[in-house]
């Protein structure tokens, strides 16, 4: 192990194998990192292998914020050893791997939903926009992922292995106070309340032009018109399922960035409430990745209600007739999704 520091600050944080409270976040905690960990892991499958040639570009966005909840529900499997043993023991060098790779998960998860908002916006509101949203795709992606590495690489230097009560855990001690109230009250304004202002005006122009769109759909064709119902429909259901994607996030996450800031300036965790607040609100945050799952696969899914075909998905690969119908459904679905503007 590299060279450890030793923490100025000797709070007393109280053990949490000693507190009553330690089963029942124990309890809560397994469920949800294991829904998180199968549920991403059966996105990220159906998206990068499954559908991987007929993915719209809301799947491609919906892919990437998967992947970013995976490594940050995988991320958290070492926080709760920490929290189990009351020390950390894996080292110098995977406190720092750990400390930045979660804060770019975040990142990389409010990047994507800040892109997400602002594509959809501009595909209801202009539809000649979205010829060009294919080129622009990669590039949002590799940059909200460059973007999270970057944001986050103070942290590499933050983080080292400090002694607090006797025991080593895996804290950001090599910034001082100061340094520590900067950062992360810069990290809570440009990285969350910011994006989540564009998110919510976003959303707003994004229900404003769907309005707008059915009143002159309305005005000039007739009710009898199917396709241009299908379209409708399917507009609303995936600026709907989208909303409750960052409602959940910032439900989830807001109580957490806030303490969190909070914390760096008065040290609350010193107080036994505040520390179980503190650690409600982490499981909290990772809750929210155990129920995007769920809500990807509204988005990703025409027909997403009827869970059924969630085993009929894997079982027609492969498969004769099924596999033949399979492919016939997924061609159909993509040349609707053309017609669309969500290829």
């Amino acid at each position: 192990m590299a060279a450890v520091n030793i923490s100025k600050h000797e709070y007393p944080v109280v053990d949490p194998a000693e507190n009553a409270r330690f089963p029942a976040f124990v309890s809560v905690y397994i469920p949800v990192f294991l829904l998180s960990e199968i549920g991403n892991a059966f996105v990220i499958h159906s998206l990068a292998y499954l559908k991987r040639r007929q993915r719209t570009a809301v799947d491609s966005y919906i892919l990437n914020l998967a992947i970013a909840d995976f490594l940050t529900t995988t991320m958290s499997l070492l926080n709760a050893m920490e929290y189990i043993n009351n020390e950390w023991k894996l080292g110098e060098e995977m406190c720092k791997v750990h400390g930045q790779m979660l804060e770019a998960c975040y990142t990389v998860s409010t990047l994507t939903l800040l892109a997400v908002s602002y594509n959809r916006r501009k595909a209801v509101n202009d539809r000649f926009k979205i010829l060009n949203a294919r080129k622009s795709l990669k590039r949002n992606i590799v940059f909200s992922w460059l973007a999270g590495f970057v944001l986050t690489c103070p942290l590499a230097y933050a983080y080292t292995v400090a002694k607090r009560n006797g025991k080593f855990h895996c804290s950001n001690t090599n910034f001082d106070q100061m340094s520590r109230s900067i950062y992360y009250i810069l990290q809570a304004v440009i990285l969350f309340f910011i994006p989540v202002t564009i998110m919510i005006v976003s959303q707003l122009k994004i229900t404003r032009g769907l309005r707008q769109h059915s009143q002159i759909y309305r005005a000039s064709m007739s009710f009898k018109n199917d396709h241009w119902k299908r379209v409708m429909t399917h507009e609303r259901r995936v600026s709907r399922v989208l909303t409750w994607i960052w409602v959940v996030f910032v439900c989830c996450f807001t109580p957490n960035i806030v303490l969190r800031t909070i914390d760096h300036f008065i040290f609350i965790r010193g107080n036994e409430i505040w520390n179980q607040i503190w650690h409600v609100s982490q499981l909290l945050a990772l809750l929210n990745s155990a129920i995007n799952p769920f809500l990807y696969y509204r988005t990703t899914n025409r027909d997403g209600a009827n869970s059924s075909r969630i085993v009929n998905w894997f079982c027609c690969i492969g498969e004769g007739k099924k596999s033949r119908d399979f492919v016939q459904a997924s061609v159909t679905r993509y040349k609707f999704k053309w017609e669309t503007g969500n290829a």
